[in-house]
Parts: structure tokens; C-alpha cells; sequence
């Protein structure tokens, strides 16, 4: 029951004393708290707004680090759930995947980002559809480089708030097939991008001739959760990691879900693999980022830093065989931590699709024969692929 906004417009619109019998009756309902009131705009999608993604920068080719993602309000600021938005790459190239996404029930919608192979801008567009006066519409804008940073050493998956990461970050400058770039004197910043808080330290660092760029001294200030760095210079994509504040040590990492499955090459697997994490007592450990990796077979996987949940799980948003048929891996790790069982490796087959008449061969062996009383013979050979 929306109780007090009914009262806030009783009190708007009430008449004076001598007249107070002719208010509405709607208005007497809800002065009186005779039941519930909804607003007319109550409710009903009224703003779209950028929450997260906006102005990165990503390697030309390769999905961007961070997932775009939209917030859909009513009219009172209030999250509005089960709102369909449409994304487009507004012809600037590359793919938005899915290109439809239904907002949770904070109001948050998200896409993944892959972007073209051409250098430059590239735009993406979120919109509310399926309702009767949806909102503006909002743009991203990403910038598509050839060259990236890469992660030597990442930063720990935990730290203590104040006391300096160990290990500090290490980057190196590459190009976008992922071969090491030498270039000295490039300039890269570090700053929190998301989770509040603050950075100390010595926040810039410049990279050696070897194109290998160092951080000595950085630490996180602030209450317990999970930050996100991100790392950046001019003309690289950025490299961003998740670091956990003030949450108990990581003993043990386990898989928890997926993995031995098979699927149709270029496919995702059925079940995303999933990893349990326990400090030493055996205990479920929330808020702890884990990196997701795939080691063989050219897949794909989304979501590839989740962070565990209250019982202790993160779940990569799904894996996606590559084109071969035969063994894939993906592996799970604690960036910067030597736990037991680590890494979790999941294995997964891609398997042949159904086979199709437009790369299948018939050959005749010879293509003609003369007629005969059965002399005369050709081998036909077919050949079926998916």
C-alpha cells in the first residue's frame, strides 16, 4: 500500500476547512486510509538511464570487460521489473548479445558488447518496448582500439581495507591479437570504477620499454564489498579486476555446478559451471570475485567475473563451445590466491551439429562412364558434415 504518497496528495489538493466536504471521495479513501491507492504513473516505465558501461574502451573485435546496463524507473524514482529493452549496435558494427533483455526486479537490464574489427567509435542503443509511452531512449559510446593492457599479475581477489595488495598489479601492453607490445613511456591510470571507497596510493604508473607497467604501493579504504579497478591509458583497452574488502580468507575453491557436458560446437553448454568457495573453517565465503578462463578448444565465456553469492557460488554467465568438435576447458581461479583445489578445471565435448546439404559432398569417381553390360563402374563417395 502506497499510503503516504496518497496522503502527500490528499494534503495537496485538500480544500479548506469550510469546504472539506467537497473533497473527492477518492481523496477521503486515502486520508482515511480506506485501502490502497495507486498513482496513475505508479508503476509504469517513465525514465531509462546508463547505470554502468558507458565510455569504455575494448580491444577491436573481442567483447568489452564490462556488460552495458540500464535502469528502468517509474515516475517516483522506483525500480519498474519485467520491462522488455532492445539493443542495437546503431550500425556502428560488431554484436549486442542478447539483443533483448527483461529488467529484474531493482529495474536493471544488461547486454554484452563485442565489438567490429574497424578502429574508432562504436555506439549502442537500449530502448523500452511493449509499452504505450515508453521512455527516451539511451545511447552507449565505446571506443574500439587495437592495442590493450593485459594482466601479468592481477590484483588479490581479497584484501584488507588500508593494508597494500599483495600482489600488486602488473600489466603489459599488447596488441589485439594478444603479442606483447614494446613501447615505453605509456601512461596508466588505476582508479575504482565501481563499489565506493577509495584508492591510496600511487595511482599512475608508466610502462618500461618492455611495454611492462607495475604498481608498488595501492590500497583499498572503505567499507566491506567488492570494488572494481579499472586500469587505462590512451589508445588501449582498459583491463579491469574485482578485488573483495574486508571479507574472510579464501582456503578452498570447489566446483559446485556443470562441467563433463556436451553440446553442438558453437554452442553453450547446459549448465554454466559454477565453483564453490570456503574459507578454512569449510564456511561458504560471499562476495569473492572469481576469473573464469577458457584453456582449450576456442570457445567463449560471458560473465567471466562473477562474484560469489550469499552460500558461497559464482557462476559464469555461460560457456560457449568453440568451432571444433572435441575437448573444451575452462578453468576457475582466485586472482592473486594459491588455494586448495585450485584451479577448477571443466571439461565439456563439442559434438557435430545435424548434417546440412550446403557443406555435405556426393563424389563420382570417374564422373562419366560409358553404357555396358556392367563393365563399366563408378565409386560414388558421400561425405556428410554439419
Amino acid at each position: 500500500m502506497r499510503f503516504p504518497r496518497a496522503v502527500v496528495a490528499f494534503r495537496a489538493l485538500a480544500a479548506p476547512k469550510s469546504c472539506c466536504w467537497r473533497l473527492a471521495p477518492l481523496l477521503l479513501l486515502a486520508g482515511c486510509g480506506g485501502g490502497d491507492l495507486t498513482l496513475p504513473n505508479e508503476g509504469q516505465p517513465s525514465a531509462l538511464t546508463v547505470a554502468r558501461g558507458n565510455n569504455q574502451s575494448g580491444t577491436i573485435g573481442e567483447p568489452l570487460i564490462d556488460s552495458l546496463v540500464v535502469r528502468v524507473t517509474d515516475g517516483f524514482d522506483d525500480p519498474v521489473a519485467g520491462v522488455t529493452v532492445v539493443w542495437s549496435d546503431a550500425q556502428t558494427g560488431g554484436i549486442v548479445d542478447p539483443a533483448t533483455s527483461v529488467t529484474s526486479a531493482d529495474g536493471y537490464a544488461s547486454t554484452e558488447r563485442v565489438l567490429g574489427p574497424t578502429v574508432g567509435t562504436y555506439v549502442t542503443r537500449a530502448q523500452v518496448t511493449g509499452v504505450a509511452d515508453p521512455p527516451a531512449p539511451v545511447v552507449f559510446t565505446t571506443t574500439g582500439v587495437a592495442a590493450r593492457l593485459s594482466f601479468v599479475t592481477g590484483p588479490p581477489a581479497t584484501a584488507a581495507t588500508g593494508v597494500t595488495l599483495d600482489p600488486q598489479p602488473v600489466l603489459q601492453l599488447q596488441d589485439a591479437s594478444g603479442e606483447n607490445i614494446a613501447r615505453g613511456d605509456v601512461v596508466v591510470t588505476v582508479q575504482i570504477s565501481a563499489g565506493g571507497g577509495t584508492l591510496s596510493g600511487t595511482t599512475t604508473s608508466t610502462s618500461t620499454p618492455e611495454g611492462r607497467v607495475a604498481f608498488t604501493d595501492l590500497a583499498i579504504r572503505g567499507s566491506p564489498g567488492t570494488r572494481t579497478l579499472i586500469f587505462a591509458a590512451d589508445g588501449f583497452a582498459s583491463a579491469t579486476a574485482l578485488v573483495a574488502v574486508g571479507v574472510g580468507a579464501p582456503a578452498s575453491i570447489e566446483s559446485a555446478a556443470g562441467g563433463g557436458e556436451s553440446a553442438i560446437v558453437g554452442t553453450a553448454v547446459p549448465t554454466p559451471p559454477a565453483v564453490l568457495v570456503r574459507d578454512t573453517d569449510g564456511n561458504p565465503l560471499p562476495g569473492i570475485p572469481v576469473s573464469f578462463k577458457v584453456t582449450a578448444g576456442s570457445g567463449t565465456a560471458d560473465g567471466k567475473t562473477p562474484v560469489t553469492g550469499s552460500d558461497g557460488v559464482a557462476t559464469v554467465g555461460g560457456w560457449t563451445l568453440g568451432p571444433k568438435v572435441g575437448a573444451n576447458t575452462l578453468e576457475a581461479t582466485l586472482s592473486g590466491l594459491e588455494v586448495r583445489g585450485s584451479p577448477v578445471v571443466f571439461t565439456a565435448t563439442g559434438t557435430p551439429g545435424p548434417v546440412s546439404a550446403a557443406t555435405s559432398l556426393v563424389v563420382a569417381d570417374p564422373a562419366q562412364i560409358s553404357a555396358s553390360a556392367g563393365t563399366s563402374k563408378s565409386t560414388i563417395t558421400v561425405t556428410a558434415r554439419d
